[in-house]
């Protein structure tokens, strides 16, 4: 099954290329406090993602999560965001998760990060610690 998966991540990031810009991260600034928990929730979410498995991307969230609904930035639930998916999670969104990779500050690509955060592709997701210092998705800028 795992090896459908992979499978499946592989076509999506293939499907989904772009040429996403991760120059410029300020590697004194980084924000995660701990790399090998990012590195294991950007592949659990692209894992998620790639299984159209909602309820594990919704998990790997921070509620309310600041996003663009009919075209508006709203602040979505976890209900909303169940109910809002599709638009939420759309094809440039699922290309930014699909290609970026993260197993350290000196190994990544298509992940930029900052003092607000770590980004995935040119800023359709952002991803920060939540209060129990877990790293959760804060935004998605899918417009």
């Amino acid at each position: 099954m795992k090896i459908f998966a992979l499978i499946a991540l592989l076509f999506c990031a293939s499907s989904f290329a772009t040429d996403c810009n991760d120059n410029g991260s300020q590697p004194g600034m980084f924000p995660i406090g701990d790399e090998t928990k990012l590195s294991s929730m950007i592949t659990a979410l692209q894992t998620a993602v790639s299984n159209n498995d909602r309820n594990a991307v919704a998990d790997r969230i921070a509620f309310p999560l600041s996003t663009n609904l009919a075209h508006k930035r709203s602040k979505a639930s976890r209900e909303q965001f169940l109910l809002h998916y599709d638009e939420i999670v759309n094809a440039k969104v699922r290309g930014a998760i699909a290609n970026a990779r993260f197993r350290s500050h000196d190994d990544h690509a298509c992940v930029f990060w900052n003092a607000q955060g770590v980004m995935l592709g040119d800023g359709e997701v952002w991803i920060n610690d939540d209060a129990q210092g877990e790293p959760k998705v804060i935004t998605i800028n899918n417009d």
